[in-house]
């Protein structure tokens, strides 16, 4: 389920999720290389070490999000149909202890994992 700019649950746990992984990892405005793997219809479309950063960005009026930017270069944007900031309101955030990696679903069922390995 995608973040409800209105549910306080749905918020709070977005903001749980997130802040784990950039503590996990160290993570915060200043990029770091992850390992991205891109996933649409069950077939591997991208991996390769990218630089992935968390910022703050301001949705709305009264919600401040931290946001999960990933830094695909624009031809691989343009090319895979990707995005570079992971917006909560359409994608689903998920994290995976086991495999430590959070796990970003967007709207057209296109799977992104970000890893340290």
């Amino acid at each position: 389920m995608s973040v409800n700019k209105n549910n306080l649950s749905d918020i709070a746990d977005y903001h749980e999720k997130i802040k784990f992984f950039e503590e996990l990892f160290n993570l915060d405005y200043n990029p770091t290389e992850m390992l991205v793997t891109v996933e649409r219809n069950g077939n591997v479309i991208y991996k390769e070490f990218t630089e992935v950063a968390v910022g703050k960005s301001k949705y709305d009026h009264t919600s401040v999000f931290k946001d999960v930017m990933i830094y695909f270069s624009d031809h691989i944007c343009q090319e895979l149909h990707l995005y570079k900031t992971q917006d909560p309101h359409y994608n689903k955030f998920e994290f995976d202890l086991a495999k430590r990696s959070l796990k970003i679903t967007t709207r057209d069922n296109t799977t992104i994992f970000i890893s340290n390995e």
